[in-house]
């Protein structure tokens, strides 16, 4: 019963967390940083793309996920991980279509 009160008031504040943000006004100045943070990312996805076309992922330094599965284990853009960035999609309309996109 503990279990299920701590999950239930976890959800909640998550639930006041998105009020939050979808009640905030950002600056031109921050979307458009995080749409360069997200083309970043977008780049980073192709260069591990590449490096696991050549075998060379657990090469490269970059430590291991176990959590996620292929490339999302070293990789950790929007593609991969979608569920560190759903947060960002209440910003704005591009950043949105972009996150469920990937384009």
């Amino acid at each position: 019963m503990e279990f299920e009160t701590e999950k239930k008031m976890e959800k909640e504040e998550q639930n006041k967390e998105i009020n939050v943000i979808q009640n905030t006004i950002y600056n031109i100045d921050y979307i458009n940083y995080i749409i360069r943070e997200l083309e970043e990312l977008r780049w980073e996805h192709s260069w591990m793309k590449s490096y696991e076309k050549d075998n060379k992922l657990e090469t490269i330094g970059i430590e291991k996920n176990t959590s996620y599965k292929g490339i999302a284990q070293y990789c950790r853009c929007y593609i991969c991980r979608p569920d560190m960035y759903q947060h960002l999609k209440h910003i704005n309309g591009q950043i949105k279509n972009i996150l469920n996109n990937n384009i």
